[in-house]
């Protein structure tokens, strides 16, 4: 599968600035559809990188829903390596796994896993297949899973390291601390997080809105696409709209 990005800049709009503006964003059909990944999550404080593989038996491991930090349960020690900035709380690595079910794969989809928050360096497998890995905390991020998602059952594994402490300066907490978000778009689709609306020129009588986004071509050749920007006042009414042709 191909993948093109194009960043455009998508419509200047000026309008009246009553009714005060309220949001200013493009359009398209096909919007999305997000699926939390929050309960039946397995867990352990393990450091056995054969956790990865989707057999791998973790019944013995505890049953846990996200968002989760193993560190917050303690124990509290003086001698925990995240010292006083982190609370003297147990840093460690971690693995988590999570089984979930798809219907069927539509070729015509693009699927993303999506991880709001994980405490530190994190690396990901689905069904066996190494697809990503985050260093870092304290910062989103996300996989494109497509090629290795299949119908039926599915198998997410987790590794999560935060054994190098300290290395923040306040409590940072350990494992997965935020969403875990399934996500199914179009192939031609808005970049995640690719969405830019500014306000160039403002005074008390108008207002000029940018709107900027990248968008995505994951066929496998060149596509054309209408794109729609429309901003909404308070109420829901529509007060301003631009449409432009787009090649991808």
């Amino acid at each position: 599968m191909s993948s093109k990005s194009k960043t455009w800049g998508l419509a200047l709009l000026t309008l009246a600035i009553a009714p005060l503006l309220a949001a200013a964003a493009p359009t398209a059909s096909g919007v999305p559809r997000t699926e939390k990944l929050a309960f039946d999550w397995k867990f352990s404080l393990s450091a056995d990188d054969q956790a990865a593989e989707p057999g791998y038996d973790d019944s013995g491991w505890e049953t846990v829903a996200v968002p989760h930090d193993w560190s917050i349960l303690g124990p509290y020690s003086k001698d925990n390596p995240s010292g006083g900035q982190g609370g003297y709380l147990p840093t460690g690595l971690g693995w988590y796994r999570k089984t979930f079910q798809i219907d069927q794969v539509d070729p015509a989809k693009q699927y993303l896993m999506l991880f709001d928050a994980s405490f530190m360096n994190t690396d990901v497998w689905l069904n066996g297949k190494k697809i990503g890995g985050r260093p870092y905390g304290y910062i989103s991020f996300y996989f494109d899973i497509s090629a290795a998602l299949k119908a039926g059952n599915n198998v997410l594994a987790v590794r999560v390291d935060n054994a190098q402490a300290p290395n923040a300066r306040w409590y940072p907490g350990c494992g997965l601390y935020g969403d875990v978000t399934l996500i199914t778009k179009n192939k031609i689709n808005f970049d995640q997080w690719g969405v830019f609306v500014t306000t160039p020129e403002i005074d008390d009588a108008k207002a000029t809105v940018a709107v900027a986004a990248t968008l995505n071509n994951g066929t496998a050749k060149a596509q054309k696409a209408t794109v729609e920007s429309v901003v909404l006042d308070p109420a829901g009414h529509q007060v301003a709209s631009s449409k432009q042709a787009v090649l991808l």
